[in-house]
């Protein structure tokens, strides 16, 4: 019985490491990139008020402002990814334990 208990955490094991740095890893660059991103973000945004105000061609201003709200909304995605990650990890941690 413990041979088949000691299998599944040989197997888990890596997958844990793995997942663990890739979370890090993840943690750090989005919390170091974040705030290049809203700076261009809020560039792209203040571009497209100021084309609104020149009367430039319609389809440009929406192109920079949606450009804008998904440099804004880049890190929160990232974000949401690394959560999904460490459910996983989660998952792999209960097996661990079993």
């Amino acid at each position: 019985m413990k041979l088949l208990k000691l299998i599944p955490k040989i197997l888990v094991a890596p997958a844990i490491l793995i997942i663990s740095i890739v979370y890090v890893t993840g943690n750090v660059l989005a919390a170091a990139s974040s705030i290049v991103t809203n700076l261009v973000g809020t560039v792209f945004i203040f571009g497209a008020v100021c084309g609104w105000m020149t009367h430039a061609r319609e389809e440009t201003v929406w192109m920079i402002a949606i450009s804008g709200i998904v440099f804004l909304l880049l890190p929160l995605f990232i974000k949401g990814l690394l959560e999904g990650l460490l459910r996983i990890n989660g998952i792999l941690m209960k097996i661990m334990a079993w």
